[in-house]
């Protein structure tokens, strides 16, 4: 079934999550539309599935709709590619998308398109066409390709071979994934192959000679590779070439790449070109390079880089963190976790670098096929990310645009996790009417079991007690009876507490909570100001007052906005399921610590697509330590993943205690 209707999206959605019928009011709210239209879309996507043999919604009175499967492979599959599609068209709209493919299709197919003609066929305004046809020209324009008119003719595209194979590729498989468009036609696709066993063929032996080379291709970049095969097989047999100057050429002959080139361009079962064709050979060892994933602990791997890319790429790593550390102060860059996870991260830059050499990093992907997203990550790594992106950015001297950018992410989150908060480990005392067997056998088990939040654990009779110093202990475990509560100490009894057993969280509330340092939420509770009814028109010139307003100078406002800006186009800002828009300001500009939470009063767009209900403003000494660092970055975590504890923290129904508290307690489970 094809998906025409980000609403019809939504709809599906949301009945394949819920386990129980699904009103229309509530629909309609996801949708921002009438509960007549729900009605109305759900009657139509019904014939749809009905027909297709996939499923069946059932409108129950007072109750709602709930999506029943008929046959179960093909629901479970409709299901997949449903998953993939609420990702993917999160922040695209889809009728948009399906017009501007087909336009982008056109313009490769045929010699000359009329707007005219295109209007007609999309059933669309002239001015409809001109708002896609800027964005297509946006498009075409990262790949270093235009559109040209000629009067009485129509639009061409115009640009070096090698870039309009790239661009043909990347339209090509963001058409042919598990879902389906209204916009895929054949006359594209016969541009890259007539018969589909024809593709499998080539698919087959490129990937076997690929499983048998040192080098590996992700998953993605197989598929663009086959697609690029087919296409050079076609273009070249109509004469038309890629460019390359002479000194990639010399570079590309040196490489391990431009060896596998050959074995794939000379098989026998390929036939890729009609003559010995060297620049389409040193063509796809260029492609080889640019596709291939890069791990730089693998040795296989190391081996087939030559030395000195990666002498230039290990450079230019120290070079950008040392920009990042000098600007931030940030101590993350000097921890352990992040020298264990620095060679992940030079890899991955490897990737951009290799990109950025041999091609541009600039070329926009119409789609994401990241398998990760900014909902797993924290705020403070995506802002880690972005700056680094950003630094790369301005070395290249052209915008990155890479599905890398999400493992960087992940790096990060990496690098955070193995990051501990501030803790007060814990002193405790054990002690028990049942004798000192009783005691150590707990004390044993409190030191395995948290070790992380005990510094010291010492055990005792109970008529030693009285010669202790209470003042040099935090607790006292102890069996329960009524005697213990006259110590001057908090006393916890491992009898009520089911202490052998299902403890942990009681242990959590009544004992270990306390050790978490409080300084930065009670800092947080401090500069805290919320601000509601907020009226806001449009989201970038309210991030240009923002940046007004926090700025130390007036003379570095113009600096926030860009970087705020840039950073926002590496990752945005914004994070769709809830609503909420998080933007982080560099200390070094504002001078000061930062944390708003602003109410909006009435509903704006990012991207026309996605709504905005909050905006939060967060600023961080660069003095905080790291372990401070992560507890502010668990707070705010919570707070844009969950919209519920903003909407309560804003209503005064939470306080940030309570975040602090349920942060804390998830750490605390997560880690034992």
């Amino acid at each position: 079934m094809i998906i025409e209707k980000n609403r019809h999206l939504v709809i599906l959605y949301q009945l394949m999550s819920e386990s129980k019928p699904v009103s229309s009011e509530k629909l309609a709210q996801l949708t921002l539309v009438t509960s007549k239209t729900i009605k109305y879309d759900i009657s139509t996507m019904n014939a749809k599935l009905k027909e297709e043999d996939i499923a069946e919604i059932i409108s129950y009175k007072s109750k709602g709709y709930e999506i029943v499967p008929l046959n179960e492979q093909k629901y479970n599959e409709f299901k997949s590619s449903l998953i993939e599609m609420h990702i993917l068209f999160e922040d695209t709209n889809i009728e948009a998308m399906n017009r501007r493919l087909y336009i982008l299709q056109r313009l490769f197919t045929d010699e000359f398109v009329k707007t005219d003609d295109l209007a007609e066929e999309l059933y669309i305004s002239k001015s409809s066409i001109s708002n896609d046809l800027a964005w297509i020209n946006q498009f075409l324009k990262s790949y270093y390709i235009s559109t040209k008119s000629e009067r009485g003719r129509g639009l061409t595209i115009e640009g070096a071979e090698q870039d309009i194979r790239s661009a043909m590729v990347e339209v090509y498989v963001s058409l042919y994934q598990h879902y389906k468009f209204i916009s895929s036609n054949n006359h594209f696709r016969e541009l890259f192959y007539t018969e589909d066993s024809e593709y499998d063929s080539i698919r087959r032996t490129v990937l076997k000679i690929l499983r048998q080379s040192r080098i590996q291709i992700t998953e993605l970049n197989s598929s663009k590779l086959v697609a690029y095969v087919c296409l050079a097989k076609k273009r070249s047999q109509s004469g038309k070439s890629p460019y390359l100057s002479e000194k990639i050429i010399k570079e590309l002959k040196e490489t391990y790449e431009y060896v596998l080139a050959q074995e794939i361009t000379n098989n026998e079962h390929l036939k890729l070109f009609d003559i010995d064709n060297e620049v389409e050979i040193v063509n796809l060892s260029r492609l080889l390079i640019i596709y291939r994933d890069i791990d730089l602990q693998d040795k296989k791997c190391l081996a087939t880089i030559p030395q000195y890319l990666l002498e230039k790429n290990h450079n230019l790593f120290n070079t950008i963190i040392s920009e990042v550390v000098d600007e931030t102060g940030n101590v993350l860059f000097y921890t352990e976790a992040f020298k264990r996870y620095a060679l992940e991260l030079e890899s991955l830059q490897m990737k951009m670098f290799l990109e950025h050499y041999f091609d541009h990093t600039s070329k926009k992907h119409l789609f994401w096929f990241a398998e990760g997203d900014e909902y797993s990550a924290s705020p403070l790594s995506l802002e880690f990310v972005r700056m680094i992106i950003l630094k790369l950015q301005n070395h290249f001297g052209e915008l990155i645009c890479s599905d890398t950018i999400m493992s960087f992410v992940m790096v990060f989150k990496s690098i955070l996790y193995q990051i501990e908060f501030s803790y007060n480990k814990q002193k405790l005392i054990v002690t028990s009417m049942e004798g000192l067997i009783t005691s150590r056998i707990i004390k044993e088990f409190i030191e395995k079991r948290y070790s992380s939040y005990v510094s010291q654990v010492e055990f005792y009779n109970l008529y030693e007690m009285r010669k202790l110093d209470f003042t040099q202990y935090d607790a006292v475990i102890h069996s329960g009876i009524a005697t213990y509560f006259n110590y001057p100490i908090k006393c916890v009894s491992y009898r009520e507490l089911n202490f052998l057993r299902d403890g942990d969280e009681q242990l959590f509330e009544k004992l270990f909570f306390d050790g978490y340092s409080r300084d930065q939420v009670d800092k947080l509770s401090e500069i805290l100001h919320i601000v509601k009814n907020e009226n806001v028109i449009d989201i970038n010139r309210y991030l240009e007052l923002l940046s007004y307003k926090y700025c130390k100078e007036k003379s570095v406002q113009p600096k926030i906005l860009t970087n705020i800006l840039e950073k926002d186009k590496i990752i945005k800002y914004l994070y769709a399921k809830s609503g909420i828009c998080l933007v982080m300001f560099d200390y070094n500009d504002t001078g000061t610590e930062i944390f708003d939470i602003y109410k909006l009063s009435q509903n704006i767009y990012y991207n026309n697509i996605m709504k905005i209900k909050y905006v939060i403003a967060v600023c961080i000494s660069t003095q905080i330590s790291i372990s401070d660092a992560k507890m502010v970055d668990s707070i705010l975590q919570c707070l844009v993943n969950h919209k519920s504890y903003i909407d309560q923290l804003v209503s005064g129904k939470l306080q940030l205690e309570d975040i602090f508290k349920e942060t804390a307690r998830n750490d605390f489970l997560f880690s034992i």
